[in-house]
This record gives C-alpha cells, structure tokens and sequence, in this order.
C-alpha cells in the first residue's frame, strides 16, 4: 500500500497529521517502575502493526534496571544472552555461525546498551527502551530500519610534527551515512520509566 502525504507543500511527515507515521509509543503522565508486562505489551502491540522486533536499544542506566527484573531464583529466564552479529544493516542474528558477539536478549531479542539514549526529566529517570524492526520482511532488499551508507568508511593518518606538535601518528575514521526507517509503525518505545 503506498502512502502519500496529506500536503504536497510540505517535505517533512507531520505525525499529528500524518497518523499512519506513528511508531508505537508507551508513555505515562507521571513516572512508573519499568516491569516485564510494560515490555511485553510493548511487543505485543508493535506486532498488532506488523512488526518483527529483532532488537531492543537502550541505555546502561535501563539495562542495570532490566537485570534486576530477572531474579535467579524464577525456574523460567526470560533474560538470558544470544549471539548476534551487526553489519551494515544493523543487528542480524548469527546461528549456526561460531561468530559474533554475546549480548543480553529478553525473550530471544538482543538487548543492545549503549550511551545515546534519551532520559528524560523526571527524578530518578532511566532512559527510553526501543523496540525496533530491522528486517527485511517484505523481501525487498532494504530493511525496514537502516544505516544507509552515503560514503564509505575512510581512515586518514598524520604524522605531521608542525600539525601535532610532537613526534606520533595520529588516525581517524570517517563515514557518512544516514538512519532510514521504511517501516515507522513497527518501531516502539517505552518512556517514563524509572528504577
């Protein structure tokens, strides 16, 4: 189905008017405790949208949250660890491979920390937890949320004693790239959460 904006003066997708942009948001008007139903509901409905959430972000203030939800003494984890391996389209998953990394996953999905992730106001707050879709379910080519590269990975190297002021080598890397989403509805987050 092709969508279309309601306005063709504009370039940009205004989500108060352009209600089929709308990713799935969990939001409160007052902070709450991070619980597995709160993670659980957040699955279940990005998938009443048709996604196939194969990855969660979120920050290490949330991921100590999250490890302390999985006590040792419950017979069934939910939280456990998997092996994934990243590439240019993200998060993919490595069976049957004796590569890749391990990394904490709920349910099976990888859960991935990093600093990045927006907290928001409130005392006491953790950061967001996103639910994103980075498959290619429709066999297109192109998942439905990437990194798409603009210009490749370059590394440039100085050992310019003017430059440095003292005798080393100096390196840096460069890409240019872009996050796309061509699947907005399958993404979800969870915000206002606390400890």
């Amino acid at each position: 189905m092709r969508r279309t904006f309601n306005s063709l003066s504009r370039d940009h997708i205004d989500r108060s008017v352009d209600t089929w942009a709308n990713s799935y948001v969990d939001d409160s008007a007052s902070l709450r405790p991070l619980t597995y139903d709160l993670i659980v509901r957040m699955l279940s409905e990005t998938r009443k949208r048709g996604a196939n959430t194969n990855v969660f972000v979120t920050g290490y203030d949330t991921f100590a949250v999250l490890s302390t939800l999985f006590m040792n003494f419950v017979r069934y984890l939910p939280m456990g660890e998997t092996q994934v391996s990243f590439g240019v389209n993200g998060v993919q998953t490595a069976e049957g491979i004796n590569a890749g990394i391990r990394v904490a996953s709920i349910n099976g999905i990888p859960v991935i920390q990093t600093q990045d992730i927006p907290v928001g106001s409130g005392s006491g707050e953790v950061g967001y937890i996103y639910a994103l879709d980075t498959t290619d379910t429709e066999g297109y080519g192109l998942p439905r949320l990437a990194f798409s590269l603009l210009r490749p990975l370059e590394y440039f190297e100085t050992r310019e004693f003017l430059l440095l002021n003292k005798f080393v080598v100096k390196g840096a890397f460069r890409i240019v790239g872009e996050t796309v989403a061509r699947y907005l509805p399958g993404q979800g987050k969870i915000r206002d959460i606390t400890s």
